[in-house]
């Protein structure tokens, strides 16, 4: 399966890394060049207002997502553009765990009608009850939805159909790794793996787009996106 990660142009260490560890085939990968949301052009910052509504308006949070938003979109472009069934989407600090390869090998062999597969999520332990099952298993793991949603896109598998479904976003609502939105706007299906089939490398915290401690309002986010949808 063809793997695009991706890397700032600046963490050549963290690509090194990536490089070290992967336990995908270097015949697979392709690096996509991260898009560095603090050094975005102010063509760039009318994007940032349709967040302002469902989040705090600051710049420092926003724009470094807005550009993880336009690093995955660069994935998803290439998927569309070298006519891929699918693809595995990585960012540089996900690491596979020993269930990767073969969930993978299955996947290629009856890829399911997924449009949007995660593979790494952070868990809550309050949302147990929100994630329901789909009656599906692959290579043993078995999927299911949050109906809260889950958060992270360090790893996942996003079909063709799926990655034009993606593209066809102009409005970016919330950062990418909330995916009700991309359900909401564009009827993207999506599931999860209820067992992480990749982690995230605690010494390499993704940079793509820091974090910080601002509040995202008050609403939950599927009401705060409910009241810009159209």
């Amino acid at each position: 399966m063809k793997t695009l990660v991706i890397n700032l142009d600046a963490a050549v260490e963290r690509w090194d890394r990536f490089r070290q560890s992967s336990q995908v085939p270097e015949s697979d990968v392709v690096r996509v060049s991260a898009v560095d949301g603090r050094a975005l052009p102010d063509k760039w910052v009318h994007l940032s207002k349709w967040m302002h509504l469902t989040h705090e308006p600051s710049k420092f949070n926003i724009m470094p997502a807005i550009g993880c938003f336009l690093s995955h979109r660069k994935c998803w472009s290439r998927i569309v553009e070298d006519q891929l069934p699918y693809a595995l989407v990585l960012e540089d600090d996900a690491r596979a765990s020993q269930l990767a390869g073969q969930f993978i090998s299955e996947y290629e062999a009856k890829a399911p009608a997924i449009d949007w597969l995660k593979l790494c999520v952070h868990r809550h332990r309050d949302r147990v009850d929100s994630q329901v099952d789909i009656n599906m298993s692959i290579a043993g793991v078995e999927l299911c939805v949050d109906m809260r949603g889950s958060k992270s896109t360090a790893a996942y598998i996003i079909t063709n159909h799926g990655a034009r479904k993606a593209l066809g976003m102009t409005k970016i609502l919330a950062p990418i790794d909330h995916l009700e939105w991309l359900h909401a706007r564009q009827g993207l299906l999506f599931a999860q793996t209820r067992t992480n089939l990749f982690e995230l490398d605690a010494e390499m915290e993704s940079t793509i787009s820091p974090q910080n401690n601002t509040s995202i309002g008050r609403l939950p986010a599927i009401m705060r996106i409910e009241l810009v949808r159209y």
